[in-house]
C-alpha cells in the first residue's frame, strides 16, 4: 500500500497511517472480532511490525481490547485475539413516530447498553412538544447509562425519523406527523444539549435497513444486498447494496410507502391516493381488521391465529398491494432479495404466499430468477439500533479523527 504524495513530492505517512488504522479497524469489525494480530496482517496485507504498531494505537483509545490466547494446533505461543472494546465508545440512537418514541445506546461490540420505549398516541402534538420530551427521556437514559459505565464516552446521536430528511439536520416533510421544515436539534432542550455530542437526523427506515444489513457495527450479514419494507405507522423502505443504502440524488429513494397502487384509492396523509401504507401499513391493516390503531400488533395476530374473517381480509389486502408493489420495484431494480420489517414482519407467515404470487403474474423475470422474501430478525426498535450504527461506523471509517479528537479533549 503506497502513501500517497504531499506538497514537493513527500510521502505523506499520516495520511497512510489513518488509512491504516481505517483498514485494520474495518477488517477487524468486519470479522466480529476474534482475530490475532498476525491474522489481521495477512488479511490486510499489512506487514506485522504495522499491524502491530496500529492496534497499540487502537487498544490505547480504547477502541479494541485483547480478548485472550487464539486457540491453536501448531507449536509456538499462541497469537492473542482481539475483539471490539465493550462499553468504552458508545452511540445513541434515537427515534420519533406518531405512536411512539424510543431511544438505544450501544456500544462500539454491539451490546446494547441502555434502552427506553414510550408508547402515546400524539396526533396534533407540536414538533416542540415532542422533542422536548424525547431530549429528557434521552438525557436520562445516557444517565443511567454513563452512571453504570464510567469512562464510557459517547461519539454522538442519530434520531431515526419517518420522512424526508435534508441535509442531517431537517425533517423536510414526515406526512404521518404533520410536519414540515422541522429542525430537531433546535427543539431538544436543555438537559440533551449539555450531553455536548454531535447530533444527525436520518431517515426511519433507512436506519433501519441499515441494522438489518448489519450483525453488529461494521459487520455485514452474509447477503447484505435487498429491498427493505418496513410496516410501521405508515410504510416505509430502503434499496440496500452491498451493505450500503441507495440514496438517490436528494436522499429520498426508496419511499415505496407513496407508491400509488390504486389511484382511486383512500387517502393518504401524504396528500395522494391509494398509496400503498394505506394499505399494508401497520394503523391501515389494524383499521381494516376492525381494531384500534396502536403501537402492539399482539392482538392482530391473535385474531390471525383464530383466523379471525375481519383480520383475514385485512392481511389479504395488505399482501395484495404488497405483491404489487414488489414486483413494480424489482423490475425497475433488479433484487432478488426482499426483507420485510416490523409489523410486516409479524405477519408475514399469512402475507408471504399471497405475495409470491403476486410477484409472480407480474415480474418481468419472474420464469428465470426466484425472488426470496424474507422477514427480518426481531429487534423491537430497529431504527433506534440503525441509528446507533450509523454513528458507531463513523468512528471505524476515520479511527484516526476519533483517537486525534481525544487527544485534543485531554
Amino acid at each position: 500500500m503506497e502513501a500517497r504524495r504531499g506538497r514537493h513530492g513527500a510521502l505523506n505517512q499520516s495520511s497512510l497511517r489513518d488509512q491504516n488504522l481505517r483498514v485494520v479497524a474495518q477488517t477487524l469489525w468486519g470479522a466480529g472480532g476474534g482475530l490475532t494480530r498476525a491474522e489481521l496482517s495477512a488479511r490486510t496485507g499489512l506487514t506485522r511490525a504495522t499491524v502491530s504498531r496500529l492496534v497499540s494505537e487502537l487498544i490505547g483509545a480504547q477502541l479494541v481490547e485483547e480478548a485472550g490466547p487464539a486457540e491453536s494446533g501448531q507449536p509456538g505461543r499462541p497469537g492473542t485475539q482481539l475483539r471490539p472494546a465493550a462499553a468504552s465508545v458508545a452511540a445513541v440512537g434515537l427515534e420519533i413516530n406518531i405512536d411512539h418514541t424510543a431511544g438505544r445506546v450501544i456500544d462500539l461490540a454491539g451490546t446494547i447498553l441502555g434502552e427506553f420505549v414510550t408508547s402515546e398516541d400524539t396526533r396534533g402534538a407540536t414538533p416542540g412538544e415532542r422533542f422536548e420530551q424525547l431530549g429528557k427521556r434521552a438525557a436520562s437514559m445516557v444517565r443511567r447509562v454513563m452512571s453504570s459505565h464510567p469512562g464510557l464516552r459517547l461519539c454522538g446521536v442519530c434520531l431515526a425519523a419517518p420522512g424526508f430528511v435534508s441535509g442531517l439536520s431537517q425533517i423536510r416533510f414526515a406526512p404521518n406527523l404533520g410536519w414540515r421544515d422541522v429542525v430537531p436539534a433546535d427543539l431538544m432542550g436543555r438537559a440533551f444539549a449539555r450531553l455536548g455530542v454531535d447530533f444527525v437526523v436520518d431517515n426511519d427506515a433507512d436506519l433501519q435497513a441499515l441494522a438489518v444489513s448489519r450483525l453488529a457495527p461494521g459487520r455485514l450479514v452474509a447477503d447484505p444486498t435487498f429491498l427493505f419494507i418496513a410496516g410501521d405507522v405508515g410504510v416505509g423502505s430502503a434499496i440496500v447494496e452491498r451493505g450500503q443504502v441507495q440514496r438517490g440524488q436528494h436522499g429520498w429513494a426508496g419511499e415505496m410507502g407513496h407508491m400509488t397502487i390504486d389511484p382511486l384509492g383512500p387517502e393518504c396523509a401524504c396528500g395522494s391516493r391509494g398509496c400503498l401504507e394505506r394499505y399494508a401499513g401497520r394503523w391501515a391493516v389494524q383499521e381494516a381488521a376492525g381494531l384500534e390503531t396502536s403501537f402492539d400488533s399482539d392482538r392482530l395476530l391473535e385474531l390471525l391465529r383464530e383466523h379471525d374473517p375481519d383480520a383475514s381480509r385485512a392481511v389479504d389486502q395488505a399482501a395484495w398491494a404488497l405483491g404489487i408493489a414488489i414486483a413494480n420495484t424489482l423490475n425497475i431494480l433488479d433484487m432478488r432479495q426482499v426483507v420485510l420489517g416490523t409489523s410486516l414482519a409479524d405477519i408475514a407467515p399469512w402475507t408471504l404466499p399471497k405475495i409470491h404470487r403476486i410477484i409472480a403474474e407480474h415480474l418481468l423475470w419472474a420464469d428465470f430468477e426466484s425472488v426470496v422474501l424474507l422477514p427480518a430478525r426481531p429487534d423491537l426498535l430497529p431504527a433506534s439500533t440503525g441509528a446507533a450504527y450509523r454513528v458507531l461506523e463513523q468512528v471505524l471509517d476515520d479511527p484516526a479523527r476519533w483517537i486525534a479528537e481525544q487527544v485534543q479533549d485531554g
